[in-house]
């Protein structure tokens, strides 16, 4: 008896694991510095990360469940951020018309991991502009209070941006292919 407990155990712990694995945001690909990710929990949108001098790390993605675009930025400095405070942020990409909005105060595991801002930016026919501004400028500038806070230099920001749009209609296939290849139901009650 005590052996079937075990086991019994040792499945649901495993299967556990199993569920949250599947709920982890899983590589895609790798492309000129950035990682293309797909994140379960927004609906298998994608996003491209990179992490940059000094311990900045900059995400754009999609959140398919949202229909809108975002960007999760954070610094190992920025350790006075506070879970679900609300910022006054504007992103400029090169020289084009910022971006403004607030940002909320996230954490991907609180209170253990570091502060990041998340940052809702757009939704509708705002998201192909904020993409296209991703990938087609050199830098990416965060401001707060108005000032400068992050300049990064956007290298491989095009094939990275090229990258995330292929993931993200091949998630959106394959969801598609799984629903389409479901059988149709049974009409027979005494079926199985």
């Amino acid at each position: 008896m005590r052996f079937y407990l075990q086991l019994t155990c040792f499945c649901l712990l495993f299967l556990g694991t199993i569920v949250q694995a599947e709920d982890e945001p899983h590589l895609y690909r790798t492309v000129a510095g950035w990682h293309i990710l797909i994140d379960p929990s927004l609906g298998n949108g994608c996003f491209a990360i990179a992490e940059f001098e000094e311990g900045t790390a900059l995400r754009v993605g999609l959140d398919m469940d949202g229909q809108s675009v975002y960007v999760v930025v954070g610094d190992s400095s920025w350790r006075s951020i506070e879970y679900g405070k609300s910022y006054k942020v504007s992103i400029v990409f090169g020289d084009e018309t910022p971006w403004s909005g607030d940002a909320t105060g996230f954490s991907f595991s609180p209170p253990n991991d570091e502060p990041y801002l998340w940052i809702a930016v757009s939704e509708g026919d705002a998201i192909d502009l904020f993409v296209d501004e991703f990938m087609r400028e050199k830098n990416f500038q965060l401001f707060y209070n108005d000032e400068l806070i992050v300049n990064l230099n956007l290298n491989g920001s095009y094939k990275a941006g090229l990258a995330l749009i292929e993931c993200q209609q091949e998630a959106i296939q394959s969801t598609k292919d799984l629903f389409s290849e479901a059988p149709a139901p049974s009409r027979d009650p005494f079926e199985g």
